[in-house]
C-alpha cells in the first residue's frame, strides 16, 4: 500500500509510474507492481482489502487407511527405509494413481504413528547406518587382524613423529618462482607446467625424493596435520590396494571394487588420495620410521608362534637373507641387472630381505640394479643387531649359498655370539679341506648326513686358517651322487646335526615362499614411483679401456699373423718345385691364423664402438617409494598370515587362495552407536570354506574387539552348511 501511494503521488505529479517505481521500490519488479495496481482499480472494498487473495486452497487429499497401514509396516520392517524407497514399494503395491504418495507426506504418517528417527540421536531405539559392498568381507577380517596387533596405529605414530621431527629440522625453504603459477589451493596449472618445463630439458618433478626434499617446505604438508590413525588406515589401504586390482599404482581403485575399502573401517579412499599421500610420505622419507617398527612390532606378534612344542628350537633365534630381482621397463639407459624369472639381463630393483622366525620379513632394502650380496651382507646383519636389539632372534643367521666365499665365512665366525649356517659351492667348496670324517648317518627318508671338519687357508683367513664344523648330505641310491655340504661356527651342543641342514633348508618354506607369495597376489613385483637421477657410468670407463687394450692386441696379432704368413710365402717361393707340400701346408696354416686374428681384430672394433657410442651417465631409479608401499604389502602380508593362524585356526592356505576364496565376498557394514556388525554373504558354492569363514567370524567375535566404544561382532549370513542353495 505505501509503494502505490508513493507510486500514485509522484505520477499526479507528471513523473511515470514506471520510473517512479525505480525510485520508490528499486528491487520491485515491475510485473508485480502492474498487478497490485489493477487489484486496486477493479476490486471493491478498502484499499488494503483489496490486494487479498480471494481463493480458497483446495482440501488435502487424505491417504488412505490401507496405504498408511503399509506404508508403517515397511517403517518397522526396515527402520532405515527412505521415503524413497518406500514410495516405489507403494507404487509397486497399489499403482501408479493411489500408492504415489509424497515423501512429506510419508514422513508425516511415520512420525504421527511414533516411527520417525529423531535427529542426532538414538532415542526410541538404535539407529543404524548400512554399507552393502558387493566385496571386500576379507577386507574387514584384515582390519580386525590390524586392530588387534596394533601395527597399523604403530606404523601412523611412528610415520606422524619422522615428519615433526623433519619439519623442525629444516631450515627456510625459499618457494620457487613458478610457484606463484599455482592456483589458490596450491595445485598445478597450465602455466605452472608451462613454466617449469621451460626452465630446462628435465622435468624437475620427475627428480628423486631427496632433491624435492631440499626445495619443499616440510611444514606445508597434510601429513602433519593428519591424525596418526587416519595415517595407519592410508598405510593399509596403500598395502592391500593390490588384493582388489591387478593395475600397476592405484589407477585399479577407480573401479568399482575401489568401493571395497571401506570395509577396513576408514574410508573408501580414490587413488589421487592414496598417490598423494605416498608423495608426502616419501618427502618425509617415511621408510626411515616404518621399517624399524614394522620389525620390531612383528617380532613381538609371531614370537609366540615358535615356543611349540612341535617348533624347532633355533626357529626363534633364526634370521634368513637374501635378495630377488624384479623388472621393470623403460626406455632409459638403467641401472640392470639379471632377472631368473625372466631369464635376461634388463633394468631392475634388487629387494635384500631379512626374515626371522617363522617367515617374518623383517626388513627389506630396495637397490636399484643388481647388488653385492657379500658386500650388503655384514651391514645389514649390523642394522638388525641395532633395531632388534638384545635378544635371541638374530644369533642364527642363514646364509645362501652365492654368498658363501672365504673372507665373508672368516668374517661371519667372528662375530661373538652369533652362528651362521651356509652352503659351500663352486671355488669355496674346492679350497676346503675335510678331515675327521664321521660314519653316515640316516636323514629323513632317503638321505644321510655325516659330520665332517672343513679347514680353509690362504688369502682371507686369519692366521692359522679358518676351521670350521660341516655336515655333508648325499642322496642314497642315486645314479649321479652328490655331496651337499653345510658349514657353520655353532658347536653340536647350540645345534645337534641333523639341525644344521634342517635349519638351511627351511630358508624355501620360510623365506624363497614368502617372495613367490608376495608376488602371487600382494603385487610385490610391481614397482611405485616415477623419480630417478642420472649418474656416472663408471663401470663404462673400466670398459672402454679393456676394448682399448683388446683393440690393441688384435692390431698386434694380425701384424705378427701377417709376417708369418710372409715368411711361409717365401719359404715356398725358395722351395723346389717337388717338395713344395710341406711348405704349402705351413702357408695355409699361416694364411688361416691371420684370417682369425683380422675376425678378432674386426670383433674388438665393433666393441669398441659399441662402448663408444653408450651414454656416459646411466639412469638410476629413485626407490623411496617403493620401499615405503613394500612395508605397507609386507604388512598386509603378515596381517593374512595372522588371520589364517589365529582366526581360521592355523589354517594352511595360500595367499592366492585366500584372496580368491574370501577377498570378493560381499559385505553389508551395520554400524549403531555401541556395535559395528560385518554381515559376510555366505557361498552356497563351498560349503566347507563357508563353514570356514562361519569359525572364523565367531573366533573374531569371541575375542570382543572395539573401535572406540563400539563393539565389532562378525555373522555370515545365507543358506547353512548342508542346506541347498
Amino acid at each position: 500500500m505505501r509503494i502505490l501511494e508513493e507510486v500514485a503521488a509522484r505520477h499526479e505529479a507528471g513523473q511515470s509510474r514506471r520510473k517512479a517505481l525505480a525510485e520508490v521500490a528499486p528491487r520491485q519488479s515491475w510485473s508485480t507492481y502492474l498487478h497490485w495496481w489493477r487489484c486496486s482499480r477493479d476490486r471493491e472494498g478498502a484499499p488494503w482489502e483489496r490486494q487479498l487473495d480471494g481463493r480458497m486452497p483446495p482440501p488435502p487429499s487424505r491417504v488412505a487407511d490401507d496405504i498408511v497401514a503399509a506404508a508403517c509396516l515397511l517403517r518397522r520392517l526396515d527402520p532405515t527405509i527412505t521415503a524413497e524407497s518406500a514410495q516405489a514399494l507403494l507404487v509397486a503395491q497399489f499403482g501408479a494413481e493411489r500408492g504415489k504418495v509424497s515423501g512429506t507426506v510419508l514422513k508425516r504418517v511415520w512420525k504421527e504413528a511414533g516411527l520417525a528417527q529423531p535427529r542426532g540421536g538414538h532415542r526410541g531405539g538404535p539407529r543404524e547406518e548400512v554399507t552393502a559392498l558387493s566385496g571386500g568381507g576379507a577386507l574387514a577380517l584384515l582390519a580386525a587382524a590390524a586392530m588387534e596387533t596394533g601395527v597399523v596405529d604403530a606404523l601412523g605414530q611412528a610415520v606422524v613423529g619422522l615428519a615433526k621431527e623433519a619439519c623442525a629440522h629444516q631450515d627456510d625453504v625459499e618457494p620457487a618462482e613458478a610457484d606463484a603459477l599455482r592456483d589458490d589451493q596450491g595445485r598445478f596449472t597450465g602455466d605452472y607446467n608451462r613454466a617449469i618445463r621451460g626452465q630446462g630439458g628435465r622435468d624437475p618433478r620427475r627428480d628423486t625424493d631427496a632433491k624435492k626434499r631440499t626445495r619443499r617446505s616440510l611444514r606445508s604438508l597434510r601429513l602433519l596435520q593428519t591424525r596418526p590413525e587416519v595415517v595407519g588406515q592410508k598405510l593399509l589401504a596403500l598395502g592391500v590396494s593390490p588384493l582388489i586390482t591387478e593395475r600397476r599404482g592405484f589407477d585399479g581403485l577407480e573401479g568399482p571394487s575401489g568401493a571395497w575399502l571401506a570395509a577396513l573401517g576408514g574410508h573408501a579412499y580414490a587413488d589421487t588420495t592414496l598417490d598423494k599421500c605416498l608423495a608426502e610420505l616419501a618427502l618425509v622419507d617415511a621408510g626411515a620410521a616404518l621399517w624399524p617398527t614394522h620389525a620390531q612390532t612383528w617380532q613381538r606378534i609371531t614370537a609366540p608362534w615358535c615356543e611349540g612344542e612341535d617348533e624347532a628350537r633355533w626357529l626363534q633365534t633364526a634370521l634368513y637373507i637374501d635378495a630377488t630381482q624384479d623388472p621393470y621397463w623403460t626406455r632409459q639407459f638403467a641401472s640392470s641387472g639379471k632377472v631368473s624369472r625372466v631369464g635376461r639381463v634388463m633394468p631392475c630393483l634388487t629387494r635384500v630381505a631379512v626374515m626371522g622366525g617363522p617367515g617374518v620379513p623383517l626388513v627389506v632394502d630396495t637397490h636399484v640394479g643388481t647388488v653385492s650380496l657379500q658386500k650388503a651382507l655384514l651391514p645389514t646383519l649390523q642394522r638388525m643387531d641395532e633395531v632388534l636389539g638384545e635378544g635371541e632372534l638374530g644369533r642364527l643367521t642363514i646364509v645362501d649359498a652365492e654368498m658363501a666365499s672365504v673372507p665373508l665365512l672368516s668374517e661371519l665366525a667372528q662375530r661373538p655370539g652369533k652362528w651362521f649356517i651356509t652352503v659351500l659351492k663352486g671355488q669355496a667348496v674346492k679350497a676346503a679341506e675335510r678331515s675327521h670324517v664321521q660314519p653316515w648317518q640316516r636323514y629323513r627318508q632317503r638321505d644321510l648326513i655325516r659330520a665332517v671338519e672343513v679347514h680353509f687357508d690362504g688369502k682371507g683367513t686369519p692366521e692359522g686358517g679358518l676351521t670350521l664344523r660341516g655336515v655333508e648330505k648325499i642322496r642314497e641310491g642315486s645314479r649321479n651322487p652328490t655331496t651337499t655340504l653345510f658349514v657353520t661356527n655353532a658347536t653340536v651342543e647350540e645345534l645337534t646335526l641333523e639341525e644344521v641342514p634342517d635349519a638351511y633348508l627351511s630358508r624355501w618354506p620360510h623365506q624363497e615362499q614368502r617372495f613367490r607369495n608376495g608376488r602371487n597376489g600382494l603385487g610385490l613385483e610391481h614397482s611405485h614411483g616415477y623419480g630417478g637421477d642420472t649418474v656416472a657410468h663408471v663401470v663404462l670407463s673400466t670398459k672402454l679401456e679393456q676394448a682399448d687394450r683388446a683393440v690393441a692386441r688384435a692390431e698386434a696379432r694380425v701384424e705378427r699373423t701377417k709376417e708369418v704368413e710372409a715368411h711361409a710365402q717365401q719359404q715356398l717361393d725358395a722351395t723346389e718345385q717337388g717338395a713344395r707340400n710341406k711348405s704349402r701346408a705351413v702357408l695355409a696354416s699361416a694364411a688361416q691364423g691371420r684370417r682369425s686374428a683380422e675376425r678378432a681384430l674386426i670383433k674388438a672394433q665393433q666393441e669398441q664402438q659399441r662402448l663408444a657410442t653408450m651414454p656416459r651417465e646411466i639412469y638410476a631409479r629413485d626407490t623411496t617409494r617403493d620401499g615405503i608401499v613394500t612395508c605397507a604389502k609386507l604388512t598386509v602380508l603378515m596381517l593374512l598370515e595372522f588371520v589364517l593362524k589365529e582366526y581360521f585356526g592355523n589354517l594352511r592356505m595360500e595367499p592366492r587362495t585366500f584372496i580368491e576364496l574370501f577377498v570378493a565376498t560381499p559385505v553389508t557394514i551395520r554400524e549403531t552407536r555401541q556395535e559395528r556388525t560385518y554381515e559376510l554373504q555366505a557361498n552356497p558354492r563351498s560349503p566347507a570354506n563357508t563353514q570356514r569363514l562361519r569359525d572364523a567370524c565367531a573366533e573374531v567375535t569371541r575375542r570382543q574387539l572395539r573401535v572406540g566404544d563400539k563393539r565389532l561382532r562378525f555373522v555370515v549370513v545365507g543358506p547353512e552348511v548342508g542346506s541347498s542353495p
